[in-house]
């Protein structure tokens, strides 16, 4: 799943995000912990796996990353999900 949002909106703290880190969404699906693998710019997004998230925003914190020429991606894999879709939580 690819997600890309304003750095200066939705995405500010993006930029705080380590390696290791635990990303929690909430959705009406039920709750999803991803572990943060890999950041840095314009790493692959391309490979799109289920069990990966990869969060994009342009790397000047001010603009769209779908407008931008670069990219700070953010990869995180998926740890847990709802009941019965529990992956290897660390």
């Amino acid at each position: 799943m690819v997600i890309s949002a304003n750095a200066a909106g939705a995405f500010k703290s993006l930029y705080n995000v380590k390696t290791g880190d635990v990303i929690t969404l909430t959705t009406s699906w039920g709750i999803y912990k991803y572990k943060v693998s890999d950041i840095g710019l314009n790493l692959d997004t391309t490979k799109n796996k289920k069990e990966t998230l990869y969060l994009t925003t342009a790397p000047d914190k001010t603009a769209f990353a779908a407008l931008s020429g670069d990219k700070y991606v953010v990869i995180a894999v998926l740890v847990s999900g709802p009941v019965g879709e529990v992956q290897n939580e660390q």
